[in-house]
């Protein structure tokens, strides 16, 4: 089918036009010399520097004027707990509602001392939105005043190696930490015992151990399983296997949690 002029010119515009004969000869006449390149002047050079200026300003505020989205930098941690060394142990002397427990010390928490102490965790968020932490809690800062006050405590299985990378670790490397981790479980647990007055050493356990995160409770209930008897998943929530050793009695509940389902488990709590 034939086009008309004005489809073509439509749809693919006007043709380049080719260059004239007489303009090829002008430029063939222009002199050598013009081609030289001639020394830059102060003007030149100040021109230049102008033009990076703009050209680096450009690239900051974009073509438009508009400044770009810049990547905030976290500042480093500051130590919240001068009279401490590392992260400890957040228990008490008094039986516990709940202890909430984490594989290791981030290295963000080993810095401040205290836990959970990254603005990216979500921990103190869901303690404050379940009202588990009281309305004066600061936050991370606080975490030494959570089992006086209310009855949850913090510890972490690795309590001792920091990293905030868990993949550093390995399942080994893991299960060396529990032996100590029991040991710390057992001397609350017996602090609490001894300050309700009584002397059977089982009454001070808690009522709830929360292992928030996926790793540390699989690595523990694989203590001693070979080959096909090793587990490989664990489902969310309440937990009916112990890991060999493990120092509570069967009447305290043990649960593993992500941040979405630990909300729940506080709710829990906060009503018993």
């Amino acid at each position: 089918m034939l086009m008309s002029k004005h489809f073509q010119k439509f749809c693919f515009g006007s043709p380049a036009k080719a260059a004239s004969p007489s303009s090829l000869t002008s430029a063939a006449r222009v002199p050598a010399e013009a081609s030289v390149k001639q020394p830059a002047t102060a003007e030149d050079v100040q021109g230049g520097a102008t033009g990076t200026a703009q050209a680096e300003t450009a690239g900051v505020y974009g073509e438009q004027g508009r400044k770009k989205r810049q990547r905030k930098v976290a500042p480093p941690p500051v130590r919240l707990k001068p009279d401490t060394e590392g992260l400890p142990e957040q228990l008490g002397d008094k039986a516990l509602r709940l202890i909430i427990v984490g594989s290791n010390p981030s290295d963000h928490a080993w810095a401040t001392g205290c836990y959970y102490s990254n603005p990216a965790n979500w921990m103190w968020r869901v303690l404050q939105r379940t009202k588990i932490a009281p309305p004066s809690n600061r936050g991370a800062q606080d975490d030494w005043l959570m089992p006086e006050e209310v009855g949850v405590g913090f510890l972490d299985v690795g309590i001792g190696h920091p990293g905030t990378e868990q993949a550093s670790f390995s399942i080994r490397e893991i299960q060396s930490w529990v032996p100590d981790f029991y040991r710390r479980l057992t001397g609350h647990m017996q602090r609490a015992c001894e300050s309700s007055g009584c002397g059977c050493g089982m009454c001070g356990a808690p009522c709830i151990v929360a292992f928030a995160g996926k790793r540390q409770y699989l690595d523990m209930s694989n203590i001693g399983r070979k080959g096909k008897a090793k587990l490989t998943r664990l489902n969310v929530g309440r937990q009916k296997l112990r890991p060999p050793g493990w120092p509570f009695p069967l009447s305290t509940e043990v649960s593993r949690h992500e941040y979405s389902t630990l909300a729940q488990l506080l709710q829990f709590c906060l009503l018993s």
